[in-house]
């Protein structure tokens, strides 16, 4: 095999784990990663034994199936009081030091000891070493990032384990900064790269920082449980699009390919796994782990033959669909598959806590969109809602593609279908609403306050109507339609004109 593939199978969830196991190795899958509900600290397993309990059984299950196995850290998190100042940690505090060895010591020792190797973030923690905002000393960010980095591999190395690092940032500025500090990294730590910059879209370009770890091994990380693309409640699968980046990996000298298997969320039977066309992303992979010359075309026939004659169209128009209609011209506006407030969209779509997409293209096309964006000429306004109409009629040709099917071929599908034609369709009226408020916030004379009342009343009510059919599925944290009523009221409260409403029953 010329690639090594990994998995990370997220929910803390038996069954799940079990399939794992059992299809892991006929798969061509080689490493698995206990990351998110099973591990997102070392401090999640050390003060909770039960949980610890757990974990051990299942790394011993996934050795005995002939997987190596890892497991995922973040820090600076939870370092003794001593070293926190006004909410500052000091990064040159001799205890912190000590802290981190003692803490991994007894993670190696007694707590999870059969694994082969930890991966560690510097992001979404207590103290993010990368920034400036909350460290004192150390030096800068690029010198503090190496230093924790090796501190860590030094420990690993005294217990037999590796040590993998991410170079996941959330701004451009951001960058150069980590790829300074991998240089300065010892030599026999791993680089784990996401295959986009920052968070998984699907129109973000490749991380710059492949093929950037000088002698260092370098992994990259797909998205298989597609957290912003419906977590595998409907139909989304891309082949051109993980070829291309599989390629662009390999040609900056990757060996390893790690794929998300779900959503870290209560597991309900969904992931890449479970699903039709989620085995048509692993099996992408795993075609091209063996034979990197490896055509769409080829891997397309071979997952086709397994379903029924128009799957594969099935698949390419529903993925459009929820491209158009998740990310509108190419922008970030879904809250991770749910409807979002109006805050969140609008905090999303531009600005927000990370950078967007033309900062991390430099496309004058994706600039002048943000422009519009901004502005919200009426001209856009209209784009926007053809964008979404031709998103509706994708979802149709792909009900029409599902009666032509084999009953028997069609069975797994259904569900999956009629979650798209109602997400997709609420999505629709959602957007008619946001876009309509956000006209009128830019033009005196924009949109009746009648119509944007209207527009909101009809997605409050198709929420309803909706809520029996969706109420079983989750999405986050929480059921999949626990937010409905956040959202109408959000755009209840964003719309200058729209006079308050209840909510209907």
């Amino acid at each position: 095999s010329a690639l090594t593939v990994g998995w990370l199978p997220l929910a803390d969830a038996p069954a799940l784990h079990r399939d794992v196991a059992a299809l892991a190795r006929p798969l061509g899958c080689r490493q698995v990663q206990l990351s998110h509900h099973l591990c997102h600290d070392a401090d999640d397993l050390i003060g909770d034994p039960a949980r610890a309990a757990r974990a051990r059984e299942t790394v011993a299950a996934y050795r005995a199936a002939g997987q190596s196995v890892w497991c995922w850290t973040h820090e600076v998190r939870l370092p003794p009081a001593a070293c926190v100042r006004a909410g500052r940690l000091d990064f040159d505090d001799p205890a912190l030091w000590s802290a981190l060895e003692a803490k991994y010591a007894r993670f190696f020792t007694t707590v999870l000891p059969g694994i082969d190797g930890l991966v560690l973030t510097f992001a979404e923690t207590d103290f993010p070493v990368y920034q400036d905002g909350q460290v004192d000393g150390g030096g800068t960010p690029a010198q503090r990032t190496a230093r924790l980095a090796n501190a860590l591999q030094a420990i690993c190395r005294r217990h037999g384990k590796r040590l993998a690092i991410r170079d996941f940032v959330y701004r451009r500025s951001e960058i150069e900064a980590m790829a300074e500090a991998l240089a300065a990294c010892d030599d026999d730590i791993v680089i784990m790269s996401k295959c986009v910059p920052h968070d998984w879209h699907p129109f973000y370009p490749v991380n710059p920082l492949l093929g950037r770890t000088g002698h260092k091994e370098q992994w990259i990380e797909f998205d298989f449980g597609h957290e912003y693309e419906g977590q595998h409640l409907y139909p989304y699968a891309e082949v051109e699009a993980n070829l291309e980046r599989l390629r662009h990996a390999y040609a900056c000298g990757v060996k390893t390919v790690l794929v998300r298997l779900d959503r870290a969320v209560r597991f309900l039977g969904r992931s890449a796994l479970h699903a039709p066309w989620g085995r048509l992303e692993l099996l992408t992979v795993q075609r091209f782990a063996a034979d990197p010359r490896v055509e769409a075309e080829a891997i397309w026939n071979e997952w086709e033959r397994t379903q029924f004659p128009g799957a594969r169209r099935l698949v390419e128009d529903a993925t459009k669909a929820v491209q158009l209609m998740l990310f509108p011209h190419e922008f970030w506006y879904a809250d991770h598959s749910r409807l979002p407030t109006w805050d969140y969209a609008a905090t999303h779509l531009v600005d927000g806590n990370a950078d967007r997409l033309p900062v991390w293209t430099g496309h004058a096309l994706h600039r002048e969109r943000e422009w519009l964006f901004r502005t919200m000429p009426a001209a856009w306004r209209d784009e926007l809602e053809r964008e979404a109409a031709q998103a509706l009629a994708l979802v149709q040709a792909c009900r029409r593609r599902l009666e032509a099917a084999p009953s028997d071929a069609a069975a797994p599908w259904q569900d999956g279908l009629r979650q798209l034609e109602l997400w997709m369709d609420l999505f629709a009226r959602h957007r008619r609403a946001y876009f309509l408020i956000e006209y009128a916030r830019r033009h005196a004379h924009g949109a009746q306050a009648d119509e944007i009342a209207a527009a909101i009343d009809d997605l409050a009510s198709a929420c309803a109507l909706a809520e029996p059919e969706l109420a079983s599925a989750m999405l986050e944290h929480e059921p999949a339609t626990a937010n409905f009523a956040r959202v109408i009221d959000s755009l209840r409260r964003a719309s200058p004109l729209a006079p308050a409403s209840p909510m209907p029953t």
